[in-house]
């Protein structure tokens, strides 16, 4: 008798079929986790960022407080890259920018933006500590406690996050 019996190719079939079921759930995986370390990534960028534009700005270290970044893009009005600005329209401008490139959303175009971004920034000037906190949807949930989060930062404290991330950067920065 030559060839295969009907059993023979039935049995190779199945296991051809699992194989190629398990080789999609895990390339499924890894773009789930390759989605989520790009937006850790670019959160730690931009919140990085910030923390370095406060530490050098000639700026009231408090004016930096601001919650509930992210909603919505606010429009930049006044350049401060090659125009003089008061300190006041300094801080305005580059919160805005965080804010837009959060979104996705550069002075000059398009940059890589989170997936529904939610952001603080809280400012304890008598201990000279900043802490940004950006926070974005994922597809699995929150890998921390909340109890970590300022409770200035009410927005991203009571809104859904069921299926978030964050990360949460500290500097003490001496006021000016």
């Amino acid at each position: 008798m030559k060839g295969f019996s009907l059993v023979e190719l039935i049995v190779a079939q199945f296991l051809l079929t699992v194989s190629l079921l398990a080789s999609l759930a895990v390339n499924a995986n890894t773009q789930r986790f390759s989605l989520d370390t790009t937006q850790r990534i670019v959160a730690l960028k931009y919140a990085s960022s910030v923390l370095d534009q406060i530490a050098s700005s000639q700026s009231d270290t408090a004016a930096y407080q601001a919650h509930g970044l992210g909603g919505a893009i606010i429009p930049i009005n006044h350049s401060c890259i090659n125009t003089p600005c008061s300190n006041r329209h300094f801080v305005n401008y580059q919160l805005a920018l965080f804010n837009n490139q959060l979104l996705g959303k550069g002075e000059k175009g398009r940059v890589n933006g989170l997936v529904k971004p939610i952001a603080c920034i809280d400012v304890h000037p008598e201990h000279y500590l900043v802490t940004i906190i950006v926070s974005w949807l994922s597809r699995s949930s929150i890998n921390s406690s909340l109890d970590d989060i300022p409770a200035t930062c009410s927005l991203l404290k009571h809104s859904q996050l069921q299926n978030r991330k964050y990360v949460k950067l500290t500097r003490v920065i001496r006021g000016h």
